[in-house]
């Protein structure tokens, strides 16, 4: 999307690039109990391999809930290259 901060992070020795890799997203549409909704899963790419990220909900040890669960999908999906479902 225009003016999407993506996150690209290269990795140099001397002048010769190593690894460059890429933080993408996938957003699929889909419907619970009557409601629409969009599942987002994020990916690092590195060279031709396309690993998962996942952000885990985490509870406390007394049942608290994850109060940086939004922040750090949210986080994700600000730097994301937005790729098609069909890739």
């Amino acid at each position: 999307a225009a003016g999407t901060p993506n996150f690209v992070s290269s990795i140099y020795l001397g002048k010769r690039l190593l690894v460059q890799v890429n933080l993408t997203k996938k957003e699929t549409p889909y419907e619970k109990n009557g409601e629409k909704k969009i599942a987002t899963a994020f990916f690092v790419e590195c060279g031709d391999k396309q690993i998962d990220v996942q952000v885990v909900y985490h509870k406390g040890k007394n049942g608290e809930p994850d109060k940086t669960y939004a922040t750090r999908k949210a986080v994700l999906s600000a730097f994301a290259t937005p790729i098609s479902p069909q890739e």
